[in-house]
């Protein structure tokens, strides 16, 4: 039978399961035809695992087997390719060979005929090209053949460049025959006890990714799916940059089977040459880019490109990042984004028994796990070492691979881990641009490269759910400051920030000089990126749980400096009291040596007043946050062990290397820059920065006020009890 005289008026334009079994229930022909073709292609691959079994050699037969898998997909055309890329990534239903082999399928295949293609645009546009297009010479020959359709670049009669996507003739016939084929199959394999559960699992791929498949052949969807994400990265200009460029729709032209869209000139990835070193740098600017960009649409709009291959990124000429095809995407609801970002925020603060909880949460592990103390002391570890290693960078080539697949195979028997429905699509998306940034870097870490935005985020978002988050990444669980952490958020957040300021200019792809944690210099003619954007949050008059976490860590320093600095002076006027006066007396020739009381009452007054200023343990390590805050800023790295033996003596007196730090930081932020400044360049600077200082002097005053009474009220709270606890050892 002919597909193409098949009338196709019952077959629904979305995934519907039903629908399409009962439509090919009613065209049995076309499942037969089509299922003995499967059969004869299909024969040498089915033939070779019969034979593996037999000779019981099916585990060093496998890699071969992934290979000819493969090549059969690629040969049975586009549903299989699909479902294939889907299977790529799911380490819970296949074994390494064949992930490793399907992550190779590529969406290329050779072009249809042009004249095809001609006429299709024709019927679609329901008048002749010509009368749309200034030549139809274009239409010889595409530019670009995939699975789905072909693409030309063309030229509209008002001289408007334009690329128009052609689809395949029959497509929705041909990949929904395929797919019902598949369910078919896979639900009689249901009946069979041996393989009953991993064709269910299967079941649940197919069903999943068919949605988004049969999608793809509607290209009134990809245009609207192309609008909206415009729309989402043009609302989040100031987050990325404006480093974004979605090509415009020209609806008017487009249909279910054209899509005409702006032509966008630029270099696409897959062209750059990254066997010289410049090629090398181009990409990893890109990578950083784009992986903001995937951050953004994962755990912020939660509507994500899912087909991050080369051939779909430009970069422009104005050095700005094209992203091309919006036929396959994927939704995330809004408590899988926060729970995502909460995964990662532990992740990175490396504490994995909270990751398990995350893992949990979003539908990767059983509930029971966490539900029950001896399960989670026995799971936490293991997974801990299985991220450790995943999350440290270079990709499979620096991971223990036996190592991690056995502590995954021990894990998955008694806790099975599933990657959820909807996170196949987020898995493949990320680990394709994972494996970018390995083409040009074998140590990078995809995991590592997400802090600057998840410093970003956590800074900047004040929802309770990313409060928490952040709470626990700088305080960890001993509800300790860990001034390491404060330090790493900062130099993400600097990255971040400038990364986006570059893109905004169109500097995304120039050197980047990323120094975390340096003062911003006075002399320039702007105010630096960073600095404005951090002093908006700091300073914002709404308020936000940043501030709440800094007044809270101002006023217990300021606290216990104030002790600190009270108890130094009082040592120096203790040290300049009159000393004792002693007389020797001799009786029988035995010198005895007597103290004459003081005459004052000093000595007695340094002694009551110490007992209210003495510097407590909590004071202690309030100081020492406050030393590594100001060897931060002094561009000093000592060593843990330095660190917990400083700052000072055990009673908090400030010494001489404490005063020496406070002036090496204090030089650090005024004179090394002061002595650079001219009065053009302190009015340069002060014009610039006056608008914000209106924009943030509420924020300020608020900021001081609310300080000064928490500062007052700790401080005679802490007065009042030390009052009462003497009069208490005095009764």
């Amino acid at each position: 039978m002919n597909i193409s005289k098949v009338d196709i008026t019952d077959l629904p334009k979305k995934y519907d399961k039903d629908i399409i079994a009962k439509f090919y229930y009613s065209h049995f022909e076309l499942v037969i035809n089509r299922f003995i073709d499967i059969l004869v292609k299909g024969r040498e691959y089915g033939l070779g695992l019969l034979s593996d079994k037999l000779n019981k050699n099916a585990a060093d037969m496998r890699p071969v087997r992934a290979r000819q898998l493969t090549d059969l997909l690629i040969t049975l055309g586009p549903a299989y390719i699909k479902v294939g890329q889907a299977l790529s990534v799911r380490p819970d239903l296949l074994q390494p060979e064949y992930l490793e082999e399907l992550g190779r399928l590529q969406d290329q295949v050779p072009p249809f005929d042009s004249s095809t293609a001609l006429s299709i645009l024709e019927s679609q546009l329901g008048r002749r090209a010509s009368d749309v297009f200034d030549s139809l010479t274009a239409f010889e020959q595409p530019i670009a053949a995939a699975s789905l359709g072909q693409v030309y670049k063309a030229q509209l009669r008002n001289g408007t460049d334009v690329a128009v996507k052609v689809q395949r003739p029959d497509m929705l016939l041909t990949v929904t025959l395929d797919l019902f084929i598949t369910r078919s199959l896979l639900q009689l394999g249901t009946n069979l006890p041996d393989i009953s559960e991993e064709c269910e699992s299967f079941i649940g791929v197919v069903d999943n990714w068919a949605g988004r498949f049969v999608d793809e052949l509607d290209y009134v969807t990809e245009a609207q799916n192309s609008e909206r994400f415009r729309l989402q990265m043009e609302d989040r200009a100031t987050t990325l940059g404006d480093a974004i460029v979605v090509p415009c729709v020209f609806e008017e032209i487009s249909s279910e089977n054209v899509l005409v869209t702006q032509w966008i000139e630029g270099t696409k990835l897959s062209e750059i040459d990254i066997s010289i070193e410049q090629g090398k740098d181009t990409v990893r600017k890109l990578t950083r880019v784009l992986l903001n960009s995937y951050l953004v649409q994962l755990l912020e709009t939660g509507f994500l490109h899912a087909d991050p291959h080369p051939g779909n990124f430009k970069v422009t000429s104005e050095g700005k990042l094209c992203i091309l095809d919006y036929g396959l995407m994927t939704e995330v609801d809004e408590d899988k984004r926060i729970g995502l970002l909460e995964y990662v925020a532990h992740l990175l603060a490396k504490d994995y028994s909270a990751t398990l909880d995350d893992l949990v949460l979003l539908g990767f592990i059983p509930s029971d796990v966490t539900e029950s103390a001896e399960k989670k002391a026995i799971v936490a570890p293991l997974l801990g070492n299985i991220l450790e290693q995943l999350s440290a960078g270079g990709g499979a080539n620096a991971v223990n691979l036996d190592q991690v697949r056995r502590e995954v195979e021990i894990l998955g028997e008694q806790y099975p881990i599933v990657i959820p429905a909807y996170f196949g699509l987020v898995l493949r998306a990320f680990g394709a641009l994972e494996g970018l940034g390995l083409s040009v870097d074998k140590y990078y870490s995809i995991v590592q490269e997400c802090f600057p935005y998840l410093s970003r985020r956590l800074l900047s978002d004040d929802s309770p759910r990313i409060r928490n988050a952040l709470r626990t990444f700088l305080y960890g669980q001993d509800n300790r400051l860990n001034v390491k952490r404060v330090d790493d958020l900062a130099a993400g957040y600097r990255t971040f920030t400038l990364t986006a300021a570059d893109a905004a200019s169109g500097k995304a792809f120039e050197e980047l000089k990323l120094v975390a944690a340096q003062t911003p210099a006075l002399t320039g003619s702007s105010t630096d990126p960073t600095l404005t954007a951090a002093v908006r949050i700091l300073f914002s008059p709404q308020g936000n749980y940043v501030q709440e976490l800094l007044l809270e860590e101002a006023v217990r320093i300021t606290d216990a400096l104030s002790r600190s600095i009270s108890m130094t002076l009082l040592q120096r006027v203790k040290s300049l009291a009159p000393r004792p006066r002693r007389r020797s007396i001799d009786f029988d020739r035995s010198l005895v040596t007597e103290e004459t009381p003081r005459t004052s009452s000093s000595a007695e007054s340094v002694t009551g007043v110490e007992k209210l200023f003495s510097v407590s343990a909590e004071d202690l390590e309030s100081l020492r946050t406050l030393k590594r805050l100001l060897e931060i800023l002094a561009n000093v790295n000592p060593t843990d062990s330095e660190i917990a033996l400083k700052p000072s003596s055990s009673n908090g007196v400030l010494d001489a290397d404490d005063i020496a730090l406070i002036r090496q930081v204090l030089v650090r932020l005024t004179a090394s820059d002061l002595t650079k400044i001219s009065p053009g360049n302190i009015r340069t600077q002060i014009r610039s920065i006056l608008p914000l200082l209106r924009e943030i002097a509420p924020g300020m005053s608020s900021l001081a006020l609310r300080f000064g009474r928490r500062l007052a009220g700790r401080s005679l709270t802490t007065i009042a009890d030390r009052l009462n606890t003497n009069e208490r050892m005095k009764i």
